[in-house]
């Protein structure tokens, strides 16, 4: 069994089973041992950096994923407004439809 320490802010824990603390720290090890191929070498990680990197792409690709559904969402309302509608919108644009 581990921790993990992160700070966002606020200090959180994270309880690991061991098998969970034997692969998490496997794919660090991998993790530095490819940043230390490179040239110029990159520096190790540490098991917080690891983890805050994973959770920040987590959110990052929640927030892009989200991005999308709200871009869908808009294209579909805005193709059921009337001609009038969108014109009226698309002259508040500037003259610029966005969804062309």
């Amino acid at each position: 069994m581990g921790t993990i320490a992160i700070d966002f802010g606020a200090p959180l824990t994270i309880t690991t089973t061991a098998q969970q603390n034997t692969f998490l720290s496997r794919v660090l090890v991998r993790i530095n041992n490819q940043g230390a191929a490179q040239v110029p070498p990159l520096p190790a990680r540490t098991m917080e950096q690891f983890i805050r990197d994973v959770v920040v792409a987590s959110i990052q690709q929640y927030r892009d994923v989200a991005v999308q559904n709200d871009t869908v969402d808009a294209k579909i309302a805005f193709g059921n407004l009337t001609q009038t509608q969108q014109n009226q919108i698309v002259t508040l644009l500037g003259g610029n439809n966005p969804f062309v």
